[in-house]
């Protein structure tokens, strides 16, 4: 059985966005699916333009985006486009200059880096399915890539391009103390993390880091290196 709890909804004008005219209201609801069998709730933002479902984004598995207002989550969505991808289509490379965020909307997708070694193959670091993420980490510090991504089974992903999430975490306060937030909990979830100093690692475990974009690349930073040591061992 399924349930299904809204959580928050309200209103915004989108424009162009999702290929509608210019002047239509576009609502949206944050939803909490449950459903039976599952290992926990799903949350669904659902964007309705009269009367008519436009599209369901699965953001559960996010972490810049959970903690996040309905309202910062829908201009959020309001710069994403979705793309498709056959069975074995390349999305990225790994050291590729980073685009963007992907959520896969449907399909697998799978998550390698190249073996040491000639000839040695792929180790593969993670399977996507609906509602799972990657290339958070490069629509803040403009690193490259550090692993590929390439598609399993046929589907979708949503894009969100990283030089318009910077120009929103500018824009709206909210978006920007919610993402620091959001890495500073990841950073002290990692296991095996390294801390410079006993001062910055109380901040961060606190929370105590000034929600800015050099701070946000500084956070980012210390994931990816911590990441890739795990990757590589």
């Amino acid at each position: 059985m399924r349930m299904r709890r809204a959580r928050q909804t309200g209103s915004i004008w989108p424009g162009k966005a999702f290929g509608i005219r210019s002047g239509l209201k576009l609502r949206y609801s944050w939803q909490v699916t449950l459903a039976s069998g599952s290992q926990g709730p799903m949350r669904v933002l659902k964007f309705v333009c009269d009367g008519a479902d436009l599209m369901a984004v699965p953001i559960s598995e996010v972490p810049f985006f959970d903690g996040m207002s309905g309202e910062d989550l829908a201009e959020i969505m309001l710069l994403t486009r979705t793309k498709t991808f056959a069975a074995g289509q390349q999305v990225f490379k790994e050291d590729d200059d980073p685009d963007g965020l992907y959520v896969v909307l449907s399909g697998l997708f799978r998550v390698y880096v190249l073996s040491r070694g000639v000839g040695m193959p792929k180790k593969v670091l993670a399977s996507l399915k609906q509602g799972a993420h990657v290339g958070e980490f490069g629509l803040i510090d403009g690193q490259p890539r550090s692993a590929s991504l390439e598609c399993e089974s046929a589907g979708d992903l949503l894009f969100l391009p990283a030089p318009a999430f910077v120009k929103i975490v500018g824009s709206r306060a909210g978006v920007a103390k919610t993402v620091t937030e959001n890495l500073c909990r990841a950073i002290t979830n990692q296991k095996g993390m390294i801390y410079k100093t006993e001062e910055l690692k109380q901040r961060i475990r606190s929370g105590q880091i000034p929600p800015t974009v050099d701070n946000m690349k500084a956070l980012c930073k210390m994931l990816r290196v911590s990441n890739y040591t795990i990757s590589r061992s």
